[in-house]
């Protein structure tokens, strides 16, 4: 009984240091990896919105050197 009791005050209380440590951690982590999926959806975003402008403004450029290209071909 004895040998139960050591083992049991050995364990770590609730809100010890080290516990709040790793909750800590936890907390960055998941802020971190939000953080990365916000980041990668504005660089697409930003990347989509360019091509879509470039499209748009050479439009008349890109069909003729398509239509180049398939008289080529």
């Amino acid at each position: 009984m004895k040998d139960l009791v050591r083992q049991i005050d050995l364990l770590p209380s609730p809100e010890s240091e080290l516990q709040e440590c790793l909750r800590r951690y936890t907390l960055l982590e998941r802020l971190a990896m939000r953080m990365d999926a916000a980041r990668w959806l504005l660089l697409g975003g930003t990347g989509s919105v360019a091509v879509g402008y470039l499209t748009i403004t050479y439009y008349e450029t890109i069909m003729s050197a398509i239509m180049t290209m398939i008289k080529i071909l």
